[in-house]
């Protein structure tokens, strides 16, 4: 008898927390179903950043997303009330974001933020060349910060041509 294999997509949103909670759903669907294996998943914003992993990691990509939440992660102690903890994101996140220090570009600036941190932090977890094979079809949104439009796009040809640009293929 021939084995038949359903096709199956996740979509998720953005909105921080909301990432952290798409991570618990996964990790469920994942354990509840050992065998999972994507043909598509599309994000926006944070759940951008959770769809890339997981095409990058088909077969199993919770232990890869369970280290990318630890990163990050903001820090937290039991010596000092909840109220106070609130206010530490302010200051940043060293695998997510930092206070911008180019103030003599303030006049510039479209962000309090320099998020170039959560590059390296993807970098770690995102595999470009597995993502450009395309075993799990990866579709990410985003709005243009100029126009205000909404652009949505297959990346395993953008990752082709990055992966060629600096001979990572």
């Amino acid at each position: 008898m021939a084995t038949t294999y359903s096709k199956t997509a996740i979509a998720l949103q953005g909105g921080g927390a909301l990432g952290a909670y798409s991570f618990g759903a996964l990790k469920y669907i994942y354990e509840s179903e050992p065998n999972l294996r994507l043909s598509s998943i599309s994000g926006v914003s944070i759940g951008a950043f959770t769809a890339a992993i997981v095409a990058s990691h088909p077969d199993n990509p919770i232990g890869h997303l369970q280290s990318f939440w630890k990163d990050l992660t903001v820090f937290h102690s039991n010596l000092l009330p909840a109220q106070v903890e609130t206010f530490f994101s302010y200051f940043g996140n060293p695998n997510f974001y930092l206070p911008r220090q180019d103030y003599y570009e303030l006049p510039l600036w479209t962000s309090f933020y320099d998020l170039s941190p959560i590059k390296n932090t993807l970098a770690k977890y995102v595999d470009l060349r597995r993502i450009a094979r395309a075993e799990v079809k990866l579709v990410v949104t985003a709005t243009d910060i100029e126009s205000g439009e909404i652009k949505s796009s297959q990346i395993a040809a953008q990752c082709q041509k990055i992966c060629s640009t600096f001979g990572i293929a």
